[in-house]
């Protein structure tokens, strides 16, 4: 199986708009199975819950779903741009 990091290596940290849309992929999706969230201090923290042992996979389809959905929206708003430049 490959390295989470190696599933995430789509994720552009330096993009705050791709980061902003993953957190609400992620709080949509999966929370709750996956994550703990608390507020403490304004702070977001993720737990992995490791003692499912079918996590692993789970958490795979979850990464390449989140994945294929960020392509399609970048693909929308591509096409969306696409047809205001020619009407301009």
């Amino acid at each position: 199986m490959k390295k989470i990091s190696d599933l995430l290596n789509w994720v552009d940290i330096k993009d705050a708009e791709q980061l902003e849309w993953i957190k609400e992929y992620l709080q949509k999706h999966a929370a709750g199975r996956y994550f703990i969230q608390t507020n403490e201090s304004n702070a977001e923290i993720g737990v992995y819950n490791l003692f499912n042992p079918f996590v692993e996979s789970d958490l795979l389809l979850l990464i390449n779903k989140m994945r294929a959905a960020w392509r399609q929206k970048n693909l929308e708003v591509n096409k969306t741009a696409k047809r205001l430049t020619r009407l301009l």
